[in-house]
């Protein structure tokens, strides 16, 4: 019996000019607890100040929350934070630097793509 992400996998092989529209559905408690273990821990904060370790403290109580307002669409993406990185001539790029949860939705969204279409 195959599972609703494996249909979508083979739709997307059978047609690779085919949108999916809405995936969210696909998102679940336990892929977003596996995408906040796969983040660097180290990384730069953003908006929010929030580190990789001050959320997990949380993190049980935190991701049912962070799931339903994914799953009710109330889930809104915050700012990023501006970072200028100096490059070798001198001149200066932005960088943009999401909030904690941020990543972990991007992170689990990258993650189930990759594997919805390979």
């Amino acid at each position: 019996m195959s599972s609703a992400l494996d249909r979508v996998r083979e739709a997307a092989k059978r047609d690779s000019k085919q949108q999916f529209t809405n995936l969210l559905h696909h998102v679940t408690v336990d892929l977003l607890r596996d995408s906040y273990f796969a983040l660097k821990r180290d990384a730069a904060v953003g908006i929010d100040e929030v580190t990789w370790l001050e959320y997990g403290k949380g993190l049980e109580d935190r991701l049912p929350g962070l799931h339903d307002r994914i799953q009710s669409g109330r889930y809104k993406a915050r700012p990023s934070k501006r970072a200028w990185i100096l490059k070798s001539d001198g001149r200066k790029r932005p960088l943009g630097i999401a909030a904690l949860e941020d990543k972990i939705v991007q992170k689990a969204l990258v993650d189930r793509s990759v594997s919805w279409f390979h």
